[in-house]
């Protein structure tokens, strides 16, 4: 699963922009929105995420990862809908 990941996000930011652009490239299992959190707060890092637009239904059952970043965020995040 961890190389399909990584191929997905290779095919979308190559390694040559990741290097110009300073891009790290992180993995990480659990919570979303808390697993984001963290690694922004531990990379001291400006955040950009994708953010695939869930309906209501599912903002009201188990919440917008993408809200909750904003709220919780310890940097500017910017969200674009896929």
């Amino acid at each position: 699963m961890l190389a399909e990941r990584i191929r997905e996000l290779d095919s979308v930011v190559s390694k040559a922009e990741r290097e110009n652009l300073n891009v790290t490239l992180a993995v990480k299992f659990g919570n979303p929105y808390e697993e984001i959190v963290r690694y922004a707060t531990e990379a001291q890092a400006s955040l950009v995420m994708t953010a695939r637009g869930g309906d209501a239904a599912d903002r009201a059952v188990f919440g917008s990862t993408t809200s909750r970043v904003i709220q919780l965020g310890p940097c500017p995040v910017l969200a674009i809908h896929t």
